[in-house]
């Protein structure tokens, strides 16, 4: 009868009180945001189908990230890959498509991923040629990939496709950690901190998404407050510095791996909400969230950022490497044509222009 009292109470107190922000991710999506108003899908039977339902694993002695296996009607996952619609059932090569959470697609269904929308590009101009396979992984940066990348059979023809960056800067500049990753960072949280935030940090992300009093008032993330290690600028810049040779490693390494099997490799440097101009007034009540946005992870962003862009042209011309910086992408659209549902990850709409950047900047080589 006292959780009852509370939970009811929390509901009261936030339906007299209530501001206009939203305080998760799960509660925003729920509303369906602009993003979604245009979704040939049942947005809110998805959401609740499938937010926070996936699970991942690390095999031991790696920092790999890999899906289990999942089935439901809208998220299938076998073999640690994201189901990938209309693959034909003969086909002499593969694509792998690399990334974190922005290529894994966990915010639409199986057939609006990035990899799907490619497979059927794929399918059109090269019938029964590719089929493309869904490597992304919530939270991996460019080590992870590569690591992941060496654990695959290439084969000559094959193509690999890295779609990264958001998540190094975020791993490095705002985690303060450029030798680990994300997983590992919060693990390293969760073992480090005090019992009673460490009961929260387990409790919240399965009894949030149930009641409003957990939800609100338990909630152990500091998202209102910029990392203090950020305020230090010679500190930053050591990070930073950090970021930009590890990264560059890994995309040559990558490179040169691939090549290597006799396959062609393709990197592309994503966009964010922060990468584009003339943000839109959607955009920026997004960037003002600071439950949607952490504070801290734009000012990451635009010191980070700027060097990977920097990055990209180096790849071509020293290296040789297929590299395309497409942080823009979204700019061209119109004005009422909202994406973004966070920061970083967008709606089917969102993932069909990457998807056609991606493919059409590939066809341009001679190579696809």
């Amino acid at each position: 009868m006292t959780l009852l009292c509370v939970e009811f109470g929390t509901r009261l107190y936030l339906s007299v009180f209530r501001d206009l922000t939203f305080k998760n991710h799960l509660e925003f999506r729920m509303s369906v945001p602009k993003p979604y108003r245009n979704s040939q899908y049942d947005v809110k039977k998805f959401t609740s189908s499938t937010f926070g339902q996936m699970d991942w694993e690390t095999p031991e002695d790696t920092s790999l990230v890999i899906p289990r296996d999942f089935k439901t009607e809208y998220i299938n996952i076998k073999d640690g890959k994201r189901s990938t619609t209309l693959q034909p059932l003969y086909y002499k090569n593969v694509i792998y498509l690399f990334g974190g959470s922005t290529m894994f697609c966990s915010e639409v269904p199986d057939e609006y991923t990035i990899a799907s929308y490619f497979q059927d590009l794929a399918n059109k101009e090269f019938p029964n040629r590719y089929i493309v396979e869904n490597y992304g992984a919530s939270s991996v940066i460019s080590a992870q990939e590569l690591e992941r990348l060496k654990t695959i059979n290439l084969r000559e023809g094959d193509m690999v496709v890295f779609f990264n960056g958001a998540n190094d800067v975020i791993q490095s500049i705002y985690n303060n950690d450029p030798e680990g990753y994300i997983v590992g960072k919060n693990n390293k949280i969760v073992r480090e901190t005090g019992s009673v935030r460490a009961f929260f940090l387990k409790i919240h992300p399965v009894l949030g998404k149930y009641s409003t009093f957990v939800s609100y008032f338990l909630d152990p993330f500091e998202r209102k407050y910029k990392p203090s290690h950020m305020n230090d600028s010679s500190h930053v810049e050591s990070l930073t510095n950090s970021m930009e040779k590890n990264y560059a490693r890994n995309i040559i390494e990558a490179d040169n791996y691939t090549r290597d099997k006799g396959a062609i490799f393709f990197h592309f440097l994503q966009p964010t909400i922060f990468s584009g101009n003339n943000a839109t007034t959607y955009e920026n009540n997004l960037r003002s969230n600071p439950y949607l946005i952490g504070v801290g992870i734009e000012d990451a962003m635009e010191i980070g950022y700027p060097k990977l862009t920097g990055m990209v042209s180096d790849f071509r011309s020293i290296h040789n490497i297929y590299s395309y910086d497409i942080t823009k992408l979204f700019d061209g659209r119109a004005s009422n044509h909202e994406l973004f549902l966070d920061w970083v990850h967008v709606s089917e709409e969102g993932n069909r222009m990457i998807a056609e950047k991606l493919f059409k900047e590939m066809i341009k080589t001679g190579e696809l």
